[in-house]
C-alpha cells in the first residue's frame, strides 16, 4: 500500500478508478484504503458492494477518485450483483 500511495502522490493523476477498495476488518492492515487516497488530496466516491453485518466500518467495493478541481455533476450506480451484509466466519 505504501508503494501505491507514493506512486499516486508522485504522479498526481487527474482521475483514478480502483476495484477492491477495503477498510476495517476486511483490509489487509485493518485500515481504510479509501480514506488513505482521499488523504492524498483527492475527492472520491465509493460504491460499497459488501460489508460485515457486525462491523459497519468494514467494507469492500469500487471507488473513483478525482482532483478537487473537478466537479462531480452526477453519480449513478448500476448494480450487477446485490449489495450484501455477510456474517463473519
Amino acid at each position: 500500500m505504501d508503494t501505491l500511495l507514493t506512486y499516486l502522490q508522485e504522479e498526481q493523476f487527474d482521475i483514478l478508478s480502483f476495484q477492491e477498495v477495503s477498510g476495517g476488518e476486511i483490509s489487509f492492515d485493518k485500515s481504510n484504503t479509501f480514506q488513505k487516497i482521499i488523504d492524498l488530496g483527492y475527492d472520491g466516491e465509493i460504491s460499497v458492494t459488501w460489508r460485515y453485518k457486525d462491523k459497519p466500518r468494514s467494507f469492500f467495493g469500487s471507488a473513483v477518485f478525482f482532483k478537487p478541481s473537478f466537479t462531480l455533476l452526477n453519480k449513478k450506480e448500476i448494480w450487477l450483483k446485490d449489495y450484501m451484509e455477510i456474517e463473519r466466519s
